[in-house]
Order: structure tokens, then sequence, then C-alpha cells
């Protein structure tokens, strides 16, 4: 399935975007037949059932936690996201998504600002997802603390999440990664990696500025006045702790929103995306990718105002979910923040039920002024052939 391939060896294989979505509806009937199962084991909806819930708060990726607190006669439900809202879900709730600039989420290597070629793309990557798949660590704990206090210059981390599997990657992968570290010995690396991850720790055991750990405290790490890079995988979570903490990013996308996360970083100016194939196709160019942010200023400042505008925006995350979830059900719930346009059909959504006709009948009329100009212009040429 190509959609889980996109996590291992396989993510360096190339995969069309027909592929791709396919490889999401596989994903989702998967997760439907799981949903399916849950929601007919009647011991554990009766226990959900008798709990008597206000509100349901969910993930957006999939409609089963809504259709469960449906079944469980749970009025008020609230969408959180660790990511993007999907394209399916923007159509889902009829979210204008406009795709001349909205990306869209699955590996469209675009901004906001796309040439015709690139729209076009978007449009076929929209409609194919559309269609198949409808607390913090405030301190930084033992051993890490030693380990920020190394390198002359700071610290540079490097995590691909929990996700993207670094045993499974090709060797190359993990090389390039370990080759730059061993170009860069004024900075100390650490390196988290998956717990079987042997190649890597082996790869890693003479190279004296970097340290390889299987889990690491992220939000602590990125938080700290010593390091100076994050090197990630660009997923939605990374990204929003590395602008909380005002640190330069370089991003290498994988699937999923991290290729829309990774340009949404870089259009922004504090980080720099790198396609993964270059880790096989030109390992040194991670290493000079990571030597133009840690020497460029223009980066940090940019992840510093990145920060500020996040810390000082009104209203904390904390207050605005108290307050709107306390708005929402002691109005028992909020229909008229419904938007309108999920009830609308496709052609009256987007007009085409206006511009079509127009258009046929801009058509018709060029045609028909054509048809008497040529008409009228053979109708003379035919009168000066006949006088003479």
């Amino acid at each position: 399935m190509s959609t889980f391939k996109g996590f291992s060896g396989a993510a360096f294989e190339e995969f069309s975007l027909y592929e791709e979505q396919k490889g999401l509806l596989e994903y989702g009937r998967a997760y439907n037949e799981l949903c399916e199962d849950l929601i007919n084991r009647d011991n554990i909806m009766d226990q959900l059932r008798a709990e008597h819930f206000d509100g349901y708060f969910g993930e957006q990726i999939n409609l089963c936690g809504n259709g469960m607190a449906h079944a469980l006669g749970i009025k008020s439900h609230f969408w959180v996201s660790s990511c993007p809202v999907a394209d399916h879900m923007a159509w889902v709730l009829g979210m204008p998504q406009p795709s001349s600039y909205i990306p869209s989420l699955v590996r469209i290597d675009v901004t906001n600002k796309m040439s015709y070629l690139e729209r076009v793309q978007n449009i076929y990557s929209t409609f194919l997802y559309v269609y198949f798949v409808e607390k913090s660590v405030e301190e930084t704990t033992e051993p890490y603390f030693e380990e920020m206090e190394k390198g002359e210059k700071g610290v540079v981390f490097f995590s691909f999440g929990t996700v993207v599997n670094t045993t499974l990657l090709p060797k190359f992968a993990m090389t390039a990664v370990i080759e730059t570290v061993k170009q860069t010995p004024d900075y100390h690396f650490i390196v988290a990696v998956d717990t079987y991850d042997q190649f890597t720790r082996e790869l890693s055991k003479d190279v004296p500025n970097v340290y390889v750990c299987t889990w690491a405290p992220q939000p602590a790490i990125l938080k700290h006045t010593r390091l100076r890079a994050f090197i990630t995988h660009g997923g939605y979570n990374s990204v929003m702790e590395a602008s909380r903490a005002a640190v330069p990013l370089i991003t290498i996308p994988f699937l999923f929103d991290q290729t829309r996360n990774s340009r949404a970083v870089e259009l922004n100016g504090w980080g720099i995306p790198l396609n993964k194939r270059l880790l096989r196709d030109d390992p040194r160019k991670l290493t000079s990718v990571l030597h133009e942010l840690l020497s460029n200023e223009k980066y940090k400042e940019a992840a510093t105002r990145i920060s500020t505008l996040i810390r000082t925006k009104p209203f904390n995350a904390s207050e605005r979910l108290v307050k709107f979830t306390e708005f929402v059900l002691s109005n028992g719930g909020m229909k008229e923040l419904l938007v309108e346009g999920r009830k609308i059909p496709f052609m009256k959504y987007h007009n085409l039920d206006i511009f079509v006709p127009l258009g046929v009948v801009f058509v018709l009329a060029c045609w028909a002024s054509l048809r008497l100009f040529t008409m009228f212009f053979a109708r003379i040429a035919f009168q000066k052939v006949k006088v003479q």
C-alpha cells in the first residue's frame, strides 16, 4: 500500500498521484472496518452511553468519532486537528478550499502562488483526494541537559517523528545525515532514531559530536537556548512546536501534509525544504543546506517573528478552548455556524449553472457573428464576380 510505504524504504520510490490516492482509499477502508467493529461492541458503547457526555472532541481526519458521538446521542461536536484540514473534510464541511491558491493536502509541492500547470496538478490532486477519501515538558531531562551543553556553537536536533521508521529507510538516508554531522564539527547533534535502528548507531559510533537516542523530549529540546536548528520530516506538530520555540527548520517531507507544511515554512522564510530523494541523489546537499541555515541570520530572525506572532496573539489556546466549549454547550450547539456550502450541489457551489450557460451563449454568439461575417463577405465577393 503506497500510503504506508511512503514512511519506509519505499518512500524514495516514485508513486503517481493516482496510486497515492488509491493507497489513501485502502487506508480509509481499513479505518472504517475498525470503526464498524468498535461501534458494534455493545458493551463498550453501553459504558460510554452511560456517561451522558455533553460534548465530543475528535480528530478531523476521519468521521468515525463523529459517528460514534451521534450513536451515543452527543449533540455538540468539536473537531481538533493535528494537521491542516484535509481536502475531503473541507468538502464535507462546505469550507471554501479554492484549488487556485490552496494546495491539496497530499504530496503537492507548491505554495499558494501557483503557475498554470501547478494549478492543473492541484485540481487533479484535490479531486482525487475528495473522491477517494470522502502539556508540554518545561525542563530538559537527563541525559539531554548534558547533551545540550555540548557543541562549541550550539546544538542541532534531528527527528523524523514517530511515524517515519528509520530502521526501514534505505541506508543512504541516515548515511547522509551522519555525514552531515561529521561535516559540521562545531555543532553537537541529537539524533532520534527507531528502537531497532542499529545501522545508524554503528555508523555514528566513532563520531564525537553526535548523541543517538530512541526517544527525545522534543518540546523541551526545541525550547532550549542552545538549539540552533531542527531537521524534521515536516509533521504538523513538529512544525508548530518549532514555530513557538523560534527554531529554524530543514524539512524533509515524506507524505500527507508534510510537503504543504514545508512549503509554508519556506514561504514565511524560517526554513528550507529538502526533497527526500536528494539524500540519495546528492547526499552533500543536506550538509550545504544546514550550513546555509546556520550561517544566515535571516532564518532565525524569521523564526523569531513567527514565534512572537504566535505568543502575542489575543487569547491563548487554553482560554479559547475553555471559552468556546462553554459557549457551545451553554447554547445547545451552534447551528448558526454551520457552513451553508456543505449542502450546496457541486454545480451550484462553483456557480457552474451560471458560468456554463453563459459560456455556451458566448460561444454561440461568437459562432453566429463569425457565420454572419462569413456570409456577408462571401456575398460581396459573389457580387463582385457577377459584375465582372
